[in-house]
């Protein structure tokens, strides 16, 4: 099976303008396949199903590449025409990082059924995990069943969890890696935290935290966290806001937690309507107004409000 027409061209333009040396080797030497430039020699190596491979083809010039004053580098412009046409332009950068990362040769196939969007999204995961020294086998082969399927819903998840990485950017550790692999959803969680400047790492490691394991299930997310992102929009006060994420974590280690977590969201639910009511009724206000009593009902709840310090 010959070379795509593009690529087959560029290489009969290479052999009718490659220099002088080369073309003296091929005379003297031709079985050696030192008349070629490096890369385009692992091009005309190709097995016949390979000539195909769009992959195959990063793979010959990633780890050959040639200068750009070389006529070699016209085949490579030609490839990367090549994978804009076949929509497949985004794939070149991912498979750079996994040769720079010594990684390519036992996982190139894996990317076969990657989208010209998710080699996008695999190019921007393999970077955060690169910066982390995250980066191994090991994470890459988790990595993989996202992206070795043509399933849409599995697509979903990898574009979960790439969101998820890239929202804890430098507080991910390998340990909170793992819980996302198992559960990539968790960035809905996360994108509520930096959305109300909560993702710190005291936070993150309450969340990601075994014994509150309750908050990271899927319904927690629509009877805790929806709620209490509503409510926590209404508030201006960052320590405000801390204070209210830090009596959800100290339920979790009360009796019938999940009880206790339900009456809270009730309670902030309340307020947080109250306060809207309030200002749509009042105009402007001279002083800020004294806590309402129904806020001290929440004391059955967490007993002492803590004092924060630096966040």
């Amino acid at each position: 099976m010959p070379f795509p027409p593009p690529i087959n061209e560029a290489l009969e333009n290479y052999d009718k303008k490659k220099g002088p040396w080369r073309r003296l080797i091929g005379t003297l030497f031709p079985s050696t396949g030192h008349q070629y430039q490096a890369a385009i020699r692992a091009l005309r190596r190709l097995s016949e199903a390979d000539q195909t491979n769009f992959l195959k083809f990063n793979q010959c010039f990633i780890e050959n590449e040639p200068n750009c004053t070389q006529e070699s580098f016209k085949v490579y412009q030609a490839l990367l025409d090549y994978l804009n046409t076949i929509g497949k332009s985004s794939s070149f950068e991912p498979v750079q990082q996994l040769h720079a990362s010594k990684l390519l040769t036992d996982n190139l196939d894996k990317l076969i059924h990657l989208k010209d969007d998710e080699f996008s999204l695999l190019a921007k995961l393999l970077s955060q995990l690169k910066k982390k020294n995250l980066l191994s086998q090991t994470n890459f082969d988790n990595t993989a069943k996202y992206f070795e399927t043509t399933n849409e819903h599995i697509s979903k998840k990898f574009n979960d969890l790439v969101k998820a990485v890239e929202i804890l950017d430098m507080l991910l550790t390998q340990e909170n890696f793992n819980l996302l692999l198992s559960n990539p959803a968790l960035v809905n969680i996360l994108t509520i935290l930096k959305a109300n400047d909560l993702l710190t790492s005291n936070n993150c490691c309450a969340i990601f935290n075994d014994g509150n394991q309750y908050l990271r299930i899927d319904k927690a997310y629509n009877s805790v966290w929806l709620p209490l992102n509503t409510y926590l929009s209404t508030l201006t006060d960052l320590k405000e806001k801390q204070w209210r994420f830090d009596q959800l974590i100290c339920l979790m280690k009360e009796k019938n937690p999940e009880e206790k977590i339900k009456n809270f969201i009730c309670r902030l639910n309340s307020e947080g309507t109250e306060s809207v009511k309030n200002k749509s009724t009042v105009k402007c206000f001279t002083a800020p107004p004294r806590r309402s009593k129904s806020r001290s009902s929440l004391q059955d709840l967490v007993t002492l409000r803590p004092q924060h310090g630096t966040l």
